[in-house]
């Protein structure tokens, strides 16, 4: 009878153990790394339920948790570019951990319209920091897809009350007015924005090639400018070292023909120079120049 017993409990110990055996093995599969105890790293945090219900949110270190009871909290999230390799996307992935260190989210590049009616492409990217992990479970669906989704609207509403060249010159002030427009909420959601910054602006290739054209046309204009100043300037020295503005133009026609005739005798190819037919101006206009000179050396105490 002794012998029924003992291998009656022996046989519910084997059958308890295996039952315990399959329940921990099933678990710990299913939840692939959370049995009773969940170990968190620094800089992370995890959203813990209980029965389906906001429990509390655990930090780094050891921490007890009850199979059946208690279960993190995945959130899936939307990427234009996948987080972990770079590549472009869009890529979902599933979190249970949550990383509070500062995070560069990517958003694609984006077409959109100047109110001078000139297409441009956009692209940058988000510095943010989760900073409340409950908000950023339950107070929004998919984070950096919300996000990117709201910057392209904000965008599009600062771009096109924007002409193209004030959006060229005008990164800066593009950047700050971004950022001020997500501030308030970002912080409903428990994310601090640090930066939002734009990469890259680039016209289409119509009006580039028109932006080129008229940078040209300026500095063209410009430089023009300049010469008829320059020349004006240096009309304006020379009719005071001469005294008769009568004169001025003799003296920069003879200038001319002086550099005119120096060039040319300065090839040495062994062709034979010819005077000009009016050169016998050249040679008046030689002499006034000595005359002048001399006027001013008279002048001279």
């Amino acid at each position: 009878m002794s012998t029924l017993i003992d291998f009656t409990s022996f046989l519910s110990g084997a059958l308890l153990t295996f039952i315990v055996g399959m329940f921990i093995y099933y678990f710990r599969k299913k939840e692939q790394e959370y049995f009773f105890y969940v170990v968190v790293r620094s800089q992370e945090a995890m959203v813990i339920e209980r029965f389906g219900k906001f429990h509390r949110v655990i930090g780094e270190g050891l921490h007890i948790i009850f199979p059946l009871i208690d279960r993190p909290r995945v959130t899936s999230w939307r990427f234009a570019y996948d987080p972990r390799t770079g590549q472009k996307g869009p890529v979902t992935i599933a979190y249970h951990r949550i990383d509070l260190r500062q995070t560069l989210y990517d958003f694609p590049e984006q077409t959109v319209i100047t109110k001078d009616h000139a297409q441009i492409k956009i692209d940058g990217f988000l510095l943010a920091k989760i900073e409340n992990p409950r908000r950023i479970v339950y107070s929004v669906t998919n984070f950096p897809s919300t996000i990117e989704n709201l910057i392209e609207a904000n965008l599009r509403n600062l771009i096109g009350n924007m002409t193209l060249v004030r959006v060229l010159n005008s990164r800066e002030e593009i950047n700050k007015q971004l950022q001020e427009s997500l501030l308030g909420i970002a912080f409903d959601w428990g994310v601090k924005i640090i930066s939002v910054e734009i990469t890259n602006i680039i016209p289409d290739e119509i009006v580039f090639k028109a932006l080129v054209n008229q940078t040209v046309e300026e500095s063209h204009k410009i430089a023009a400018s300049f010469k008829a100043e320059a020349e004006s300037y240096t009309l304006e020295q020379i009719a005071k070292v001469i005294g008769n503005k009568n004169d001025v133009s003799k003296f920069l026609a003879t200038l001319k023909y002086i550099e005119a005739f120096k060039e040319l005798i300065s090839k040495k190819d062994g062709k034979v120079v010819f005077m000009p037919y009016d050169s016998s101006s050249l040679m008046s206009s030689l002499g006034m120049i000595k005359e002048l000179f001399n006027d001013q050396g008279t002048k001279e105490p």
